[in-house]
């Protein structure tokens, strides 16, 4: 039996007598006529009082004895969901701290790669420029090499070329004579 529209009001559905299945059992086929006399006590069913051997069988529910049910199936229910979500949140702490570390974790690597791709990049232009200086230094030497042969073989033309010079001269003072 649900709810959705049976009572227009939660008040008049708390109050109201529902009724209880009890388990009905098939009793035999009757061998003789039913005897009267076990039906004196429960022919008056839906009378207000019922007989004593009934009152033992038959659940009472009063307002009082439901209100309290009542309030003890919302506590629970509070309960519970206190539970689950202290649960949740020990759940999503734990989350938390393992993305966290995770995180720590993954910024302390990528620091560390960075310093050293730095170091490293800084050791590479140190050796270039360190070779570098090294082959500006063999080149100035060179270049000083190569101006000095180059004065010589200018002097040495220059030489060559008194000598030719003086050479035609003495042969045109040579021819005078």
């Amino acid at each position: 039996m649900s709810y959705n529209g049976v009572y227009d009001d939660i008040e008049d559905f708390l109050n109201c007598a529902r009724p209880h299945h009890y388990e009905q059992y098939r009793q035999p086929e009757p061998i003789a006529e039913p005897n009267e006399s076990f039906y004196v006590h429960i022919k008056d069913a839906t009378a207000q009082y019922f007989p004593a051997c009934l009152l033992s069988f038959r659940r009472r529910f009063d307002a009082k004895s439901r209100e309290q049910k009542y309030q003890r199936a919302i506590n629970r229910r509070h309960e519970i969901l206190r539970e689950r979500v202290d649960r949740l949140t020990e759940r999503l702490a734990k989350v938390a701290k393992q993305t966290a570390d995770c995180l720590a974790k993954r910024d302390n690597a990528l620091l560390a790669l960075r310093r050293h791709i730095v170091k490293d990049m800084q050791d590479h232009v140190k050796r270039r420029e360190h070779c570098t200086a090294r082959r500006v230094i063999k080149l100035k030497r060179h270049n000083e090499q190569v101006q000095r042969c180059c004065q010589l073989l200018r002097y040495g033309l220059y030489l060559t070329r008194i000598a030719k010079q003086y050479e035609q001269n003495r042969r045109k003072r040579i021819g005078i004579f």
